[in-house]
């Protein structure tokens, strides 16, 4: 999708202006997305690994209860702005579409 510096204004001006309802969707669908360190895990496990490198991931997953409060928190960080600006989109999608369909 190819969007115009009008079209990412609107965007950002629909952002600022998400109800606490909107804040509520976009909460419940991260959480939905964060329910599971596994993505996390595979990420790490994947990149550059030497000969001990699954055996520390399986430890941090399995034994580290500091580590995963750690991911599911940086899990958070990361979805959270992702769902908030995909919520957006569609809010402007129905918008726009709506407005062609008139």
């Amino acid at each position: 999708m190819r969007l115009t510096m009008t079209d990412k204004t609107e965007i950002k001006q629909i952002i600022a202006h998400l109800s606490d309802e909107d804040h509520a969707k976009i909460d419940k669908q991260t959480e939905m997305l964060c329910a599971n360190m596994r993505p996390v895990l595979n990420m790490l496990e994947s990149h550059k690994p030497d000969d001990h490198t699954k055996a520390a991931v399986e430890w941090l997953g399995e034994d580290d209860c500091n580590y995963q409060e750690f991911a599911g928190e940086v899990m958070w960080d990361i979805f959270r702005p992702r769902v908030e600006v995909e919520y957006a989109i569609g809010i402007f999608l129905r918008r726009h579409t709506f407005e062609d369909a008139a």
